[in-house]
């Protein structure tokens, strides 16, 4: 997962996530069912997170909900 300009990369380790399942990734100090980093990532309203799946492809994206 990469936030916008890909400047943060987060790689998971192996997951798999069913339809309609998600995960909360947390920076910053917020809470979520993983840790990122303790720097805030998302950090403007601009900021879009895009997922890849394992060969790279784009499988979902979402901007930040201010």
């Amino acid at each position: 997962m990469t936030d916008r300009g890909a400047n943060n990369t987060y790689t998971f380790t192996a997951t798999t996530l069913l339809p309609e399942e998600s995960v909360a990734i947390a920076s910053g100090g917020a809470i979520g069912d993983v840790t990122w980093k303790q720097e805030n990532v998302w950090n403007n309203d601009s900021d879009t997170a895009h997922l890849y799946d394992g060969s790279g492809r784009l499988v979902s994206q979402r901007g930040v909900e201010t």
